[in-house]
């Protein structure tokens, strides 16, 4: 709640603004089911008034997946990616296509999966013999 507790980010007024997340330092592979964005505030258009998209990335920045968040005002987004498989280390949520720019500002985001206990490339093999 911005007016309650002015616990937001807020980006500058930029082109393609962004906010990232390292899940871990690690390379481990990771199911990730949701992505939650928590609005700013329902009352301020400040995620629907151009493109959000929601980015799975792995270590080297390549998108695994990705998700646009809907075009109607809600105050949380709960995108789901399907319990999505693969080596995810970030999770990127950008502004696209603002003229003029505008600042992406998000009040919260929670991520939700488990970390698998194997990696992909050895699931595939035990399931291939």
């Amino acid at each position: 709640d911005y007016y309650g507790g002015l616990s937001v980010s807020h980006t500058l007024h930029e082109a393609s603004p962004w906010w990232k997340v390292d899940l871990t330092p690690t390379s481990h592979s990771y199911a990730i089911t949701n992505v939650k964005v928590y609005n700013r505030d329902v009352g301020l258009d400040a995620l629907t008034n151009s493109v959000v998209k929601v980015q799975l990335q792995d270590a080297s920045g390549n998108i695994l997946a990705e998700l646009p968040l809907p075009s109607e005002v809600k105050a949380v987004y709960d995108l789901n990616f399907g319990a999505f498989v693969g080596q995810v280390r970030y999770v990127k949520i950008q502004k696209l296509d603002a003229s003029p720019p505008t600042p992406l500002m998000l009040a919260e985001v929670e991520v939700y999966g488990w970390a698998l206990t194997q990696s992909v490339s050895n699931m595939c093999r035990a399931r291939s013999n």
